[in-house]
């Protein structure tokens, strides 16, 4: 079955860019050059490599915006010349990803396929120059209906699956079904929700299964404060817990204050099987400039965290597939994946300013994974500096700095400790002399 699954997403992101649904096609051709350097390749705590990348991509992006679906097709080669490594790298990519309303207030879907040596979240710096192409698929249908002041449903299921070598066998697999149905709070008075979600996340030589149910009440004051309590069961079948953990009971109590649609802010405190901690987020829009500030808890398989909305050499498309009730998968299946889950705790910060020529970008993110049962620790450090300047209508430049650390203990000792800094610059001309959106993207933490 996995073998029809990048075929029929081909097909079905085809069929639904077509113009049996009115709307219009737009195209843009860009060409970019770029170089970048690092300090120490590989991220090695000893013997430390310096290595510089030049890169040149051509690309033609196509969309389609319609009365009920839009959809995108990316098409581009990139060449990266390594230097210490003497050798370079042909990656030809294919990106194509569609989302629309096939029933108006009740059904939905989205989808994407990638086929490309480096996914849109990957490090370029990994690529070998025997790397083969991957690929991607993420499909997302669900049922969306608003039943007047009463209630907003919801019903999804979200799928990912990648190809690691695209030899037609699934590598990491991850499916997950969710539901809910809750008063929406812009209706103010007293509120009231249940619902659940179900997750399998598959690959080899591991299997991990996580199911909950839950119910919650809350409440608005003035339409600016919610109060809300949640409470339900969880059950889950990680090999690593005692049999009498892998059913529990979680909990959280919550307030979000949103004064105007510029700011929102939301923090709780609850307990879940690996522990009980505080949340929060925070958004705040002034003018041009946007903040963003999370903490959040959770399990991971995945042990980089990534900065993904922009990168010094390509732009990340957005794969957001559904609002707030969105399926959340464990992790993005491109990071380094472990055969044992880590409970994550993971402060993010980030700041945008957009101006009239320029953009910038300052972003953070700080991780702290402790293995669910085991002695292991990593922390995670990412930061991010970036500047775009629009030399004419067609010429843009870029400047990028990242810093990565990262360290990792097992049993109280260091095992590992390696820090990096990586500079990058990129040249991006413009074909077509048209307006699209940012290239530094609106959500500035990916």
């Amino acid at each position: 079955m996995c073998k029809n699954i990048i075929p029929a997403s081909l097909l079905f992101s085809l069929i639904s860019s077509t113009p049996a649904f009115a709307g219009d096609w737009e195209v843009y051709k860009f060409a970019e050059i770029g170089i970048a350097g690092t300090d120490n390749y590989g991220l090695a705590d000893s013997d430390q490599i310096e290595e510089f990348v030049g890169s040149v991509k051509p690309s033609v992006e196509l969309y389609f915006s319609g009365n009920r679906f839009e959809s995108e097709v990316v098409a581009e080669v990139e060449l990266y010349q390594f230097n210490e490594s003497d050798f370079n790298v042909v990656d030809p990519r294919l990106a194509l990803s569609t989302t629309g309303t096939l029933v108006e207030n009740l059904l939905y879907v989205s989808s994407s396929l990638n086929y490309a040596k480096s996914l849109p979240e990957d490090d370029f710096f990994d690529l070998g120059e025997d790397s083969d192409a991957q690929t991607r698929f993420r499909f997302n249908p669900f049922l969306a209906r608003k039943f007047g002041r009463f209630a907003d449903g919801y019903f999804g299921y979200g799928h990912q699956s990648i190809d690691g070598d695209t030899d037609g066998k699934i590598d990491t697999q991850q499916d997950a079904i969710s539901f809910s149905l809750a008063r929406n709070p812009k209706y103010g008075g007293f509120l009231w929700g249940f619902g659940g979600d179900y997750e399998k996340d598959r690959s080899d030589g591991r299997e991990f299964e996580n199911a909950s149910v839950y119910g919650s009440l809350g409440a608005t004051l003035g339409q600016s404060v919610f109060f809300g309590v949640l409470g339900g069961a969880e059950t889950n079948n990680y090999s690593e817990l005692l049999e009498e953990d892998k059913e529990s009971t979680m909990w959280e109590v919550s307030v979000k204050w949103t004064p105007s649609e510029r700011t929102a802010l939301k923090v709780g405190y609850g307990d879940r099987f690996f522990g009980e901690g505080p949340t929060f987020s925070l958004k705040h829009r002034v003018r041009n400039s946007t903040f963003s500030a999370g903490y959040t808890r959770g399990i991971t398989t995945s042990t980089d965290p990534v900065l993904s909305t922009v990168t010094a050499f390509t732009e990340v498309p957005d794969t957001t597939v559904v609002p707030n009730d969105s399926i959340d998968l464990i992790g993005d299946g491109s990071a380094t994946r472990e055969s044992v889950p880590y409970v994550e705790k993971q402060l993010r910060l980030g700041y945008k300013l957009a101006g009239r020529r320029s953009d910038f970008i300052v972003d953070a993110v700080y991780s702290n994974q402790d293995e669910l049962t085991g002695s292991a620790e990593i922390e995670n450090l990412l930061g991010r500096v970036v500047f775009d300047r629009h030399l004419s209508p067609l010429t843009t430049f870029r400047i990028q700095y990242d810093y990565k650390a990262k360290i990792r203990e097992v049993g109280g000792e260091t095992e590992s400790d390696a820090d990096e800094n990586r500079i990058g610059f990129k040249f991006i001309y413009n074909f077509d002399r048209k307006e699209r959106a940012s290239i530094i993207k609106d959500d500035i933490n990916g």
